[in-house]
């Protein structure tokens, strides 16, 4: 079984060593501070639609 997104946003907190998920009050928008301070926003369904593109591809490992 494929990892939801959520499971890979948990993964990204855990491992992500550069920036910091951040709380934010649109459910369908992840936004994250990356190393440098600059903020990003991004759409959940680009999210998932990233995550499709990584399993096609094979990258996406459990």
């Amino acid at each position: 079984m494929d990892p939801s997104p959520r499971t890979v946003i948990r993964h990204i907190r855990a491992q992500d060593k550069s920036g910091d998920i951040l709380s934010h009050d649109v459910a369908d928008e992840l936004k994250w501070r990356t190393e440098s301070g600059a903020h990003k926003v991004v759409k959940l369904k680009t999210f998932r639609n990233a995550l499709s593109e990584l399993r096609a591809q094979g990258l996406l490992r459990h």
